[in-house]
């Protein structure tokens, strides 16, 4: 059975609320915590377990209406460090932005390999996204593949004035025709790339039941110029056990043909 915590505060100088959840089963540590102070915030959640060789994607959501510190919301920076504090180096992803980008159009995105391809080292890292409001924080244990079931599960959130980290396991065109192991209170992102300019868009075929769907951001660009291609984004909570298949066609809903590419992995979650 899971137990579930839940934390609620005020705001440090009557700025609004402070809201954090932890939720955890078996062995994993799951933390949250939340504060708001002279306008700025921070927003710390961990137990998140992730295999070597394996992709994570962070974003940013925010509840509407806003409660409280509503000024635009900018990511100014994004930065993996290791147990020691040491700066990692993204292996073929380079997601910290060179000039603030709306958080809405921002997603970051951090292939769990060293540059040249080999292993990152087991361990805890910590994942810091620098906003003009704050920080967010969220710890991440490294594991050798087929590890992550041992470590039980887990899954934490920490949200000020509505806005939240996010922390996902990615997939994208590389794990197609995979089997994907999630424990049950992962996230899964979906990130597949196309271009909503030409009409097409990535659509859900098939979904197992040991999925939920999540509401989100559909689309994020790639460039700024028109036209520009990007990724669909399509996101799921692990919530229950099992095993089943997820696809996806890329297709112009008002056609009556076939997809112009299709996508599927097979899920199992514990």
């Amino acid at each position: 059975m899971r137990a579930t915590t839940v934390l609620v505060g005020t705001v440090l100088l009557s700025i609004g609320f402070v809201y954090a959840v932890a939720c955890q089963t078996g062995a994993a540590s799951s933390t949250a915590s939340a504060t708001a102070a002279n306008g700025t915030v921070r927003a710390t959640s961990g137990g998140y377990v992730f295999e070597q060789g394996e992709s994570v994607a962070v974003e940013i959501v925010r509840g509407d209406p806003c409660p409280c510190l509503c000024d635009p919301l900018l990511v100014t920076g994004f930065s993996i460090r290791d147990q020691e504090g040491a700066a990692v180096r993204f292996a073929t992803e380079s997601p910290s932005p060179t000039v603030p980008v709306p958080f809405d159009q921002w997603l970051g995105v951090w292939d769990v390999l060293r540059p040249d391809g080999a292993p990152i080292v087991e361990g805890t890292y910590t994942l810091t996204v620098d906003t003009n409001l704050g920080t967010f924080v969220a710890t991440a244990e490294i594991v050798a593949p087929g590890m992550a079931w041992r470590r039980g599960l887990a899954a934490s959130q920490a949200s000020v004035c509505s806005m939240e980290l996010r922390v996902y396991r990615m997939i994208d065109e590389r794990h197609a025709a995979t089997d994907i192991r999630l424990r049950r209170g992962d996230r899964l992102l979906a990130r597949l790339p196309g271009n909503v300019t030409t009409g097409f868009v990535w659509q859900c075929d098939r979904i197992p039941e040991i999925l939920t769907a999540i509401p989100g951001r559909e689309y994020v660009t790639a460039a700024v110029h028109v036209g520009a291609p990007g990724w669909f984004l399509l996101r799921y909570d692990a919530t229950a056990s099992g095993e089943g298949g997820l696809s996806f066609s890329y297709r112009r809903p008002w056609e009556s043909v076939a997809p112009a590419e299709t996508y599927d992995v097979t899920i199992t979650t514990q």
